[in-house]
């Protein structure tokens, strides 16, 4: 074992493991195999959120402590940024009627007049047209002219609005064109899908585009909202001549999609102490009442007794794409590995309303915004010394995220943006008196707190077969954090050098470089380099380091075959040592997925 490593040891002349006795009152009464008075008190601060906040002094010669309720929570949940874009509905267009040459009859035109425009000035169509007058035209000449205000009308997003050449006699060399602003006529639904109809045509309702003009941004986000109900399959639009002039029905084609979907993942991405070793479930039930609702089921088990379950339910609340839901979570551990023997188990449980809504919804743009509030309870206790703190918290987020579709741009061919941002207002309860007492002596972690968190990544291609992927992260706190509200820069998600749990703070900020190289047999290979800062006490209340850099470079394959992928990650550490978990160099992380 490494040196740097030196966990929480059960004090023993003999070592055989004997536990302290403790009194009926539950207080513990030294014994000669027991812990100390000052690794109980240092242990029980680290259970009550406080312990993050270990004298710095001491914490250059002792690791970070041991894993609690809040920081198994954290670590549970935690999730890398999306970096694939979702299907795109298909909008199909009528057919414009092609320029019917008329090489005989020529017109001396002096001016040029259009007539049914609204949305565009004359001005700017005359402009788009060029200068005409003085000179003779063909008819096929006049129509070609007309097909350029055409084109500016689609340049602009209209997508059927159409100019052309009514019947007429030019006299005078004046010369009519006519414009058909392409209004949106009657919408009807085929839906083949377990999403009931009524929902599909309140989506279609709510967008407002009846007798208004088409523009490709506005079916773009009614279609998009379609296809984002569960439950529903391939979505279609076809654009047809409508019973009045100028005007285009749109008939919307929802083709049956999963009534289910999931996936099982492997991995060893977990904490030594709670469990290296996972096995994780997911679980999305479509539309079960024909609502466009989902049911959603996550859970996680690792070899050291980590038990996680998560359960959510969302809704739509109107046509436009506002959802609500409620979601309900617990996680046990006890912790294992050289924390065994003190016989520490913890709980938290969650509770939560959120509500979802786009801003935007587009083909290339999109941007959502999110509100959440949630509640919960995290007990941790240590047996061997008859320990328990109890903890509470509520907490409201507000998110805005999204992202951003580059098609083509110069750096190759097109990329994808994600982004986020985060504000979170919450209020911590340290229910146990001791546990506040200890805290309010020290990091002050009870009470109001607020944080700031980011996050963006981009996916370049710069070939068919080469991708660059840049990614940050970080937070800001205004005070102090409780161990389930803290920064971590360790892990699979973060500096792939170092164990999860490893660089755990307040404040701090994470980047991710990668470049990605696909390569025969459905494989991708990469290179990475990971650089993370954290600031483990927002405001340092002891003498010693507050602050930490952690560094790395790898190496990863991934696989895909079918409904299976699996993915190994070697990672070397260009930084300090791990002082967490036992030190690795190069550390090597596992993954298999079931896709269903």
């Amino acid at each position: 074992m490494n040196r740097s490593f030196q966990p929480f040891q059960l004090t023993s002349e003999s070592d055989h493991g004997e536990r302290p006795a403790v009194h009926p009152g539950g207080r513990a009464r030294p014994a000669a195999s027991g812990l100390s008075i000052a690794s109980a008190v240092s242990l029980l601060c680290a259970l009550a959120g406080a312990m993050a906040a270990v004298p710095q002094a001491l914490a250059q010669a002792a690791p970070p402590p041991p894993p609690d309720a809040g920081r198994v929570l954290r670590d549970v949940q935690a999730q890398p940024l999306a970096t694939v874009p979702g299907t795109v509905p298909t909008l199909l267009l009528p057919a414009d009627a092609d320029v019917i040459a008329d090489a005989g009859l020529r017109f001396k035109v002096s001016a040029m007049r259009i007539e049914g425009n609204t949305l565009i000035p004359s001005a700017e169509l005359l402009a788009a047209v060029g200068a005409l007058a003085g000179r003779e035209y063909s008819l096929a000449e006049l129509r070609k002219a007309a097909a350029r205000i055409t084109a500016l009308y689609r340049e602009r997003g209209y997508l059927v609005a159409r100019a052309y050449l009514p019947a007429q006699e030019i006299s005078d060399g004046v010369v009519l064109v006519q414009v058909l602003e392409g209004r949106l006529g009657e919408s009807t639904v085929a839906n083949q899908s377990i999403v009931g109809t009524p929902v599909i045509e309140a989506v279609i309702r709510a967008q407002g585009l009846a007798g208004q003009p088409l523009r490709a941004g506005d079916l773009d986000r009614e279609l998009l909202l379609v296809a984002d109900l569960p439950g529903a399959g391939a979505v279609s639009g076809n654009l047809k001549p409508g019973l009045e002039v100028g005007g285009s029905d749109l008939f919307v084609a929802v083709e049956p999609g999963k009534r289910s979907q999931g996936q099982i993942t492997a991995d060893n991405h977990g904490n030594r102490y709670t469990g290296q070793k996972r096995l994780g479930g997911a679980l999305d039930i479509n539309s079960p009442f024909a609502m466009g609702d989902r049911l959603s089921l996550r859970g996680t088990v690792t070899d050291e007794a980590l038990l996680y379950g998560q359960a959510s339910y969302d809704v739509p609340v109107n046509g436009d794409g506002l959802r609500a839901g409620a979601v309900l979570s617990t996680s046990h551990y006890d912790l294992g590995a050289e924390f065994a023997r003190l016989e520490a188990s913890g709980v938290a449980n969650t509770a939560g309303l959120y509500a979802t809504y786009p801003l935007v919804r587009g083909v290339g743009a999109n941007v959502w915004i999110r509100a959440a509030l949630n509640h919960r309870q995290l007990k941790d206790e240590v047996r061997a010394v008859a320990l328990a703190v109890d903890k509470s918290a509520d907490a409201f987020s507000l998110d805005l995220y999204g992202d951003l579709q580059d098609h083509a741009d110069k750096y190759g061919g097109g990329a994808y943006n994600t982004w986020r941002l985060s504000l979170v207002a919450g209020k911590l309860d340290i229910e146990t008196p001791l546990a506040r007492q200890v805290d309010e002596a020290g990091p002050r972690t009870g009470g109001g707190y607020r944080k700031f968190e980011f996050a963006a990544s981009r996916l370049q291609a710069i070939t068919a077969q080469t991708s660059a992927y840049a990614a940050v992260a970080g937070q800001w706190a205004g005070k102090n954090l409780d161990s389930s509200e803290k920064f971590a820069i360790g892990g699979i998600y973060g500096v792939r050098a170092y164990p999860q749990g490893e660089g755990v703070g307040d404040s701090g900020w994470l980047a991710n470089l990668e470049l990605r190289q696909e390569l025969p047999g459905q494989l991708q290979g990469s290179v990475f380099y990971d650089y993370g800062h954290v600031t483990y006490n927002q405001s340092a209340y002891a003498a010693g380091q507050n602050n930490r850099d952690l560094k790395g470079y790898g190496v990863a394959l991934g696989a895909r075959q079918g409904a299976f992928d699996a993915r190994a990650t070697l990672a070397w550490r260009s930084g300090p040592q791990a002082t967490s978990a036992p030190d690795r160099n190069p550390r090597l992380w596992l993954m298999g997925r079931w896709t269903f």
